[in-house]
């Protein structure tokens, strides 16, 4: 599909993750995202907990709380499209 754009702009945008906890967070992506929920959904219960004990220690390598809250960076990409 060809799109005539007239201004496009794009670049990292920052924000701050503020889940209560981590395991809530594994919870959320687990369920509702996609890629992992199918991730999860291919492996038995044993690499399914390997995998949720990896990201629990990924997510805690991160973490800027010093409660059982999760707070973290995060940075994704915006693209806008100005139709021409």
């Amino acid at each position: 599909m060809r799109v005539d754009a007239m201004m496009v702009k794009h670049g990292p945008e920052g924000v701050t993750a503020l889940p209560r906890s981590t395991g809530e967070r594994i919870h959320v992506v687990r369920t509702l995202y996609g890629p992992v929920h199918k991730a999860f959904a291919a492996l038995d219960g044993h690499k399914q907990q390997a995998l949720n004990s990896k990201m629990f220690a990924l997510l805690t390598r991160f973490n800027r709380a010093t409660s059982e809250a999760l707070i973290m960076p995060a940075e994704y990409v915006e693209v806008v499209v100005t139709k021409a």
